[in-house]
């Protein structure tokens, strides 16, 4: 990520509409935006590693929970 400096990784609630409905009750989006195609491989990866540490600290630090919400975005 010493590529991009400016990393901007967002919690919202559920009322944010990114999709056609509203995440269910008390599920909340990790949210990221980059402006073009990221076609390198490493920065994929490094992208990933970044929002399973961040998920994995909300969870640390109670402000997310572990469990899988069962949510398929391709019905919101």
């Amino acid at each position: 990520m010493s590529q991009k400096p400016k990393l901007n990784i967002e919690v919202r609630d559920r009322e944010w509409r990114a999709f056609k409905k509203a995440f269910p009750e008390g599920v909340d989006m990790l949210y990221f935006i980059h402006v073009g195609n990221i076609k390198d491989l490493a920065t994929l990866k490094n992208l990933y590693l970044v929002f399973t540490t961040v998920l994995e600290r909300l969870v640390q630090i109670d402000s997310a929970y572990a469990k899988n919400p069962k949510i398929d975005l391709y019905d919101l």
